[in-house]
């Protein structure tokens, strides 16, 4: 998981999952309004649209934190699975074999776990790529940070376009700087 970056609406759900299972604040950003882009240039218009932001990493963190430590066994290959009196039976590399009521496989887009499980299906092109250009706020000009705070930004849709660019700017607790800058 990498640090840079945010998207994820935070959902009600969530939120009380976390507090349901004591875990700690989830941290987030915000913004209190949606400016949706003029095509033509300009700010375009603004509408009222108060959410929470975070990222899978943020999300992962909290969880992870809040999870036994002997129960998630990160970076682990799962060799075999079977239901064993009602129970799931899960031979974990390592750690010899494991009963649950829920086996979690987090193993990746390619995932082994679901080609074993699941070998009928296979993975699409969702019919999109996915792209994020980063600014460090230091060099930004205070216009366009000023443009950006509390704003989530959006363009007008324009005919059948299938390409959306959704901006906001995520407020880090210290200034990060690259190495050698």
């Amino acid at each position: 998981m990498n640090t840079r970056g945010a998207g994820i609406v935070v959902q009600s759900e969530l939120l009380s999952l976390l507090h349901n299972s004591s875990a700690a604040p989830l941290p987030v950003t915000h913004c209190r309004v949606r400016r949706y882009l003029d095509s033509a240039g300009g700010d375009g218009q603004v509408q009222p649209a108060p959410q929470q932001f975070t990222s899978w990493e943020a999300i992962y963190a909290t969880l992870k934190a809040a999870f036994p430590a002997d129960r998630y066994h990160m970076g682990a290959a799962l060799s075999e699975v079977s239901l064993l009196d009602g129970k799931i039976a899960a031979e974990i590399e390592g750690h010899g074999q494991i009963s649950a009521d829920l086996l979690v496989c987090a193993d990746g887009a390619q995932s082994p776990s679901r080609r074993r499980l699941l070998p009928q299906v296979r993975s699409d092109y969702a019919g999109y790529v996915a792209w994020r250009g980063v600014l460090d706020e230091a060099d930004t000009p205070h216009e366009l940070k000023s443009f950006f705070d509390d704003a989530l930004l959006s363009p007008k849709p324009v005919r059948a376009v299938t390409f959306w660019s959704i901006l906001f700017r995520v407020k880090a607790p210290t200034p990060r700087r690259a190495s050698g800058a």
